[in-house]
């Protein structure tokens, strides 16, 4: 049999004093795609052994070839099969968030997240008596038959019914998702050159313990209080004074360049706090900056330090090259020496990969910020000096 989107939901019913099952209201939360859990379910009925899986989110895009990737897990001799599935967060009709499998979302609007799927062999003691658990879990009458006598069992010395034996096996697996994600995630960030930290909690989990059978372990907490918590994170803008702005509107209208992307891009990763990363891009962009509006009058083009004090160069202070002039060494000690400390991928959360507090103080953000706004301004005044417009 292959199983459907409707056999998931007859396998896992509401109970007597619910209108919908717990797996329905989860949906609501963009937790579980019906399709894909069908899919776990064949996969899980196509294997020659016993296995059970473990089913969770990560609230960014895990972009892996399709497919089973085998991966160690915490405990010894035993791997597990971890696949990935990028999906879109969406809203439905109903105002109720949806998770759409990307290849089926249409280019709808919404943030993506990855679903994951931890296929695990059965381990240990429970290889004697998860055949046991199957037979009940496919009677499917509501009984709670003991499956683990008291001599057998690992939980308290009592006996395990069938619920108690899906729920220890769910939580069983729960223990075992992050040392997982510790040995995948690092990796995956390495080979694609895309931050993917390890997530300090697991969000949208839940156990497939039998073929279509759903138990839930703990706390389920959805992605989208994942997604909500990294908008939270996000650095907060400066107010801006209404002077500045009226100035700012006597300027004429026109779309943004390249120029000016790259600059908004670079003000991100300083809020960020990556002032390492920004003041080197920042100097760079305007080594390009004066060397193509020198080049344009006919000099030379050299390194920032020389090209900055070109006599052509009027539109910049003595003070603001003096300025410049200090943060360029500042950079250049950046640069030859050790890379700027990191929070750890496998520990630092969603801080995973970023400048450790306390880095600021090679190249205070405040300076950034200023080399910023006077490349801005140096952008401005070379395309009103009559150069062929930059960016």
């Amino acid at each position: 049999m292959k199983w459907t989107a409707d056999d998931v939901l007859e396998a896992n019913p509401p109970q007597p004093d619910q209108s919908r099952s717990k797996l329905q209201r989860i949906m609501s939360l963009a937790q579980a795609n019906l399709d894909l859990i069908a899919e776990v379910a064949d996969e899980i009925e196509r294997r020659p052994m016993n296995h059970v899986a473990a089913l969770f989110q990560l609230p960014y895009a895990v972009r892996i070839a399709p497919g089973w990737h085998r991966v160690p897990s915490a405990t010894a001799g035993v791997h597990i099969e971890l696949k990935c599935e990028v999906c879109r967060v969406a809203i439905s009709l109903a105002d109720e968030f949806l998770l759409v499998r990307e290849s089926d979302d249409g280019a709808q609007a919404g943030p993506l997240v990855t679903q994951c799927v931890a296929l695990f062999p059965i381990w240990g003691n429970r290889a004697r008596f998860h055949d046991k658990y199957l037979t009940h879990v496919d009677i499917g009458r509501g009984d709670n038959p003991i499956i683990i006598p008291q001599r057998d069992s690992w939980v308290d010395n009592r006996p395990l019914t069938l619920r108690d034996y899906g729920h220890n096996l769910a939580g069983s697996l729960l223990k075992r998702v992050i040392p997982i994600l510790r040995c995948f995630l690092p990796a995956y960030s390495i080979v694609s050159l895309s931050e993917a930290p390890v997530p300090q909690r697991v969000y949208a989990y839940m156990a497939m313990t039998a073929p279509g059978h759903i138990v839930f372990a703990g706390e389920t907490i959805s992605i989208v209080r994942a997604l909500l918590e990294s908008l939270a994170d996000k650095p907060t803008v400066a107010t801006v004074e209404s002077d500045q702005l009226a100035a700012a509107m006597r300027t004429r209208y026109r779309e943004f360049g390249q120029f000016e992307t790259q600059l908004f891009a670079l003000e991100r990763l300083r809020l960020r706090g990556e002032t390492a990363l920004a003041s080197i891009a920042t100097l760079s962009l305007l080594e390009w900056l004066l060397n193509t509006f020198v080049r344009a009058k006919g000099g030379r083009e050299r390194n920032l330090a020389s090209v900055l004090h070109d006599p052509l160069v009027t539109f910049f202070g003595v003070e603001e090259k003096a300025f410049i002039d200090e943060v360029r060494q500042k950079r250049n000690r950046v640069v030859h020496g050790a890379p700027p400390q990191r929070q750890s991928l496998t520990i630092g959360g969603m801080q995973a990969g970023r400048e450790l507090d306390g880095m600021a103080s090679a190249i205070p953000t405040e300076d950034v910020r200023r080399v910023i706004k006077l490349v801005f301004q140096g952008f401005r005044a070379v395309n009103l000096s009559g150069v062929r417009e930059v960016g």
